[in-house]
């Protein structure tokens, strides 16, 4: 830790078709947990339900795990690594513009 009092973040990107296992989750959390205590393991694939697991039951630390359909939902979210090809214009009708009331005409 810093004399600011902010903790290091370790991250481990995968760019994986397979799933990622406990064992895999556990190499980080030791990793992790030899010089911190938060941890970001970002896949473009998924992880098992035991990865989530031993993510969840790692004791001080701090994993936070990012599964493919996450990483892209952020990517969206925080419009990082897209680029806008096409937008498309929706409307829809004001109600209030057609309201009973005729003496604004």
């Amino acid at each position: 830790m810093d004399t600011l009092g902010l903790d290091k973040i370790y991250i481990q990107a995968k760019r994986w078709e397979n799933t990622i296992s406990r064992p895999d989750i556990q190499k980080f959390a030791g990793a992790v947990n030899q010089k911190g205590s938060k941890g970001i393991f970002i896949t473009t694939s998924d992880f098992t339900k035991e990865a989530l697991e031993s993510a969840a039951s790692q004791p001080n630390l701090h994993l936070i795990l990012i599964n493919g359909k996450q990483l892209a939902e952020l990517m969206l979210d925080k419009d990082l690594g897209v680029s806008t090809y096409s937008k498309y214009r929706m409307q829809r009708i004001n109600s209030e513009y057609f309201s009973d009331d005729f003496d604004s005409f």
